[in-house]
């Protein structure tokens, strides 16, 4: 979900004359976090800026600090590299009112505070923003032609009108085509424009404002379709938040006045708005909450919006608010009412739950036929033979076995294997077909890293929290001194499914024995193979999660190492597919959700001694390396519950 109620600018236009946020909206503003971290599916996106400029994000920086260590949130911007980000905000507020904030040492200290969870957009914000304008401006002359206004032309001839003109007066129509141009490398904001002079109208007051909210909708809409997210609005206490999005975009839109008024026929508003924001992100992973959230919630929320009422799902709430009224205590009260909502039907039709067992589709793809080779014995071992099948329309060949796998949390596995080819174009492309011919809840990329981090040894298994293309939106430029140039990084990230890389980073507490026992045959693989007795003994076979980095380049020089790390110092490994896996995973669940997870076995140091160090052990430590995450990827779906698919129905 996108966060705009901390934005600066936004929350000027929406309580004009706000100076610096009072008390009641820092509170209101807390709660919408609350919120927002409870209905979000998905991480939260807020803007880079808003770090540093936004009073309310200087008031909520305990809050922020707490999405963060969760890695609930991600700062979305121009730039991964803090200096990179001040030097872009120096050239767009240079000569403005907007400069102050920039030039305070506080702003790079919040920047590097937050630094591990910044993301670069892919589409750079400025630029798309003048893009937009002019086709805008283009469709204002074509009134007669059965265009329809935007939300912005529609603001542009209302400013035009108070103004005393035309839109199309050949003077004001070339000042407004003229306008991008004149505001050379400077952001994009009517206050920029008006400290700046170069529009040659005045349009303060009014005008401005009506300006201001047509850009503030294409500003919005920029970050909802790049990201394919939602928009919190109807804020309770700060106000609407749409600027017309809700009209545009819909199915984008997520009300939270409406969700209040759920809670509250649940029971459970009273409960919610007392919880702790710990005890809100420790509640949304729960998989009974979520089928909570996915189900009656959602289910009420959409009544509530056509006006109801429902006989028959109020008569259901009413059962679930006994169950949360008769509870102790907040925490006690949310867990109660999804319990009920859960435990009890409204409906006398036959569900999978009430036929069969319920079943969950997992596609596990991994790049090379050598990484599944070395894999093979152990998904044989644990689920009988696997037999080609090229059942789907592309002919595509997968492998499965002869039937489903039964797991101990009484859910039916239908599982199976790709190999999708080397490279992050070969991987993504490859997953994208595979996702539309079998169309998986869940798609798991299972391989093998070398190791960036010093906290990452040989043998470890990594769960990606979020996978970086890291010389995605890169940029040549001049090296000092030299006639030659560099790479300053960005990266893309693809954020894992939240839920199956908590679930996975916790496996040693959640599922010790399973644990234990992936350990123990790994060792003992290890006795057999050979490794040197000092390097067999040191292997630990540890679970950690953190970034991974995903690209075309084998690692295999220190220098490159150190290179990858400066764009992102907390990359616990680099690798080749997984980006491109994650990003098909993304844009074939654009309307039914598809969960990715990235599983990989640390087979290298990603320095010179890559090479020696297979040749030496005969390739044992990639075999080690390719067993340790599909152990632990069984671990993981031998426990995960049928509410892992509740919102990933297939087609």
């Amino acid at each position: 979900m996108f966060v705009q109620f901390l934005h600066d600018q936004l929350l000027k236009l929406t309580q004009p004359g706000l100076v610096r946020p009072s008390k009641d909206q820092v509170q209101a503003a807390r709660k919408a976090l609350h919120w927002v971290t409870f209905l979000s599916r998905d991480p939260l996106l807020i803007p880079t800026v808003d770090l540093v400029q936004s009073g309310l994000a200087a008031e909520l920086m305990h809050e922020l600090a707490v999405l963060g260590r969760e890695r609930y949130v991600t700062f979305v911007g121009s730039s991964v590299a803090v200096e990179q980000i001040q030097r872009s905000k120096f050239a767009h507020f240079n000569r403005t009112s907007l400069m102050f904030p920039w030039e305070d040492r506080v702003a790079r200290e919040r920047l590097l505070r937050f630094e591990n969870l910044l993301t670069a957009r892919e589409t750079h914000t400025t630029t798309d923003l003048r893009m937009r304008w002019m086709g805008d401006v283009g469709r204002i002359g074509s009134s007669g032609s059965g265009v329809a206004d935007t939300p912005l032309t529609g603001r542009i001839r209302e400013a035009a009108s108070l103004l005393g003109r035309s839109p199309t007066d050949r003077k004001f129509a070339h000042a407004l085509a003229m306008l991008p141009r004149r505001l050379e490398d400077h952001a994009f904001l009517w206050a920029v424009v008006e400290d700046l002079g170069v529009f040659p109208f005045r349009t303060t007051g009014t005008p401005r404002e009506r300006l201001e909210l047509g850009l503030a909708w294409h500003w919005l809409v920029s970050h909802l379709e790049e990201y394919r997210t939602t928009l919190p609005v109807a804020i309770p206490r700060i106000g609407a938040m749409d600027f017309g999005v809700s009209r545009t975009h819909p199915a984008n839109v997520v009300n939270l006045w409406r969700y209040g008024e759920a809670f509250r026929v649940l029971g459970l508003l009273d409960a919610f708005e007392a919880l702790t924001l710990s005890e809100v992100l420790t509640l949304r992973g729960s998989p009974r909450i979520i089928s909570f959230r996915e189900g009656l919630l959602a289910e009420l929320y959409t009544d509530l919006g056509r006006g109801g009422p429902n006989e028959a799902l109020y008569e259901h709430c009413e059962l679930v608010r006994t169950a949360a009224l008769s509870a102790q205590g907040p925490v006690e009260a949310l867990t109660a009412a999804a319990a009920a909502a859960v435990g009890t039907s409204r409906s006398s039709r036959p569900t999978q739950s009430d036929t069969a067992a319920p079943q969950i589709r997992v596609g596990v793809v991994i790049a090379l036929v050598e990484e599944l080779s070395l894999m093979r014995d152990t998904i044989e071992g644990r689920i009988g033979p696997l037999r080609p099948d090229q059942s789907g329309a592309s002919g595509h060949t997968v492998y499965r076995p002869d039937r489903p796998w039964m797991t101990a949390a009484g859910v039916e596995i239908d599982i199976f294997f790709s190999v999708v080819g080397k490279g992050q174009e070969r991987a993504g492309t490859a997953t994208a077909v595979i996702i539309t011919d079998h169309k998986p809840h869940i798609v798991a990329n299972v391989g093998i890293a070398g190791a960036l981090s010093s906290d990452a040894e040989l043998g470890d298994i990594i769960i990606g929290s979020q996978v970086v293309s890291y010389l995605a939106n890169s940029k040549a430029v001049p090296k000092e001194g030299t006639d030659t140039f560099e790479f300053q990084p960005a990266g893309d990230a693809a954020l894992a499914d939240r839920y199956l890389a908590d679930r996975a980073s916790q496996l040693d507490l959640s599922d010790p024995q399973d644990m234990a026992g992936v350990r123990a045959r790994l060792h003992e693989r290890a006795a057999g193979s050979l490794l040197q007795g000092n390097v067999r003994e040191d292997l630990r076979f540890q679970v950690l999660c953190g970034p991974v980095a995903s690209g075309p380049t084998v690692a295999a020089a220190p220098a490159f190492k150190r290179w990858v790390l400066s764009s992102k110092r907390d990359f616990l490994a680099i690798e080749m597919e997984s980006s491109g896996a994650a990003v098909a995973a993304e844009a074939t669940g654009m309307l039914r959700r598809i969960r990715f997870v990235a599983l990989r076995g640390i087979s290298d140091l990603a320095d010179d001694k890559k090479g020696e160090l297979e040749a030496s052990t005969k390739g044992a430590v990639r075999e080690l390396a390719a067993a340790g995450p599909i152990e632990t990827l069984f671990v993981l779906l031998d426990n995960l519950p049928a509410e892992a698919a509740i919102s990933t129905e297939p087609d």
